[in-house]
């Protein structure tokens, strides 16, 4: 970010974030206001253009880590470059089976 208003306010938003998760986590219940507070920020943080596209750029990358990731872990599980089918397969039915296909797993 090359704005020092937008750094400084997307640093706030995600340091909050992370200290209300963490809050959640360890099981404790987070109040009305804090709530309130977060989402405050964050409408604010949209609100900054610089922000917004910065922060939908960060989400395109880690969307794309993803892919990868799953690609280069089902290439090591399989042995060889999925197919076009392994990748369907893989991504209609979760680690289980899918569709109540049931390991138990939730997924």
């Amino acid at each position: 970010l090359g704005d020092d208003e937008a750094r400084l306010s997307y640093q706030s938003v995600h340091e909050s974030g992370q200290a209300l998760n963490q809050k959640q986590q360890s099981g404790l219940q987070l109040s009305d206001s804090e709530i309130a507070e977060f989402e405050g920020a964050r409408t604010q943080l949209l609100n900054n253009p610089i922000a917004s596209d910065f922060m939908q750029a960060q989400e395109t990358l880690d969307a794309l880590q993803s892919s990868v990731s799953r690609m280069v872990g089902m290439t090591l599980e399989l042995g060889r470059v999925p197919t076009p089918e392994d990748i369907a397969q893989a991504s209609g039915g979760g680690c289980c089976g899918g569709e109540g296909g049931g390991g138990g797993c939730g997924c």
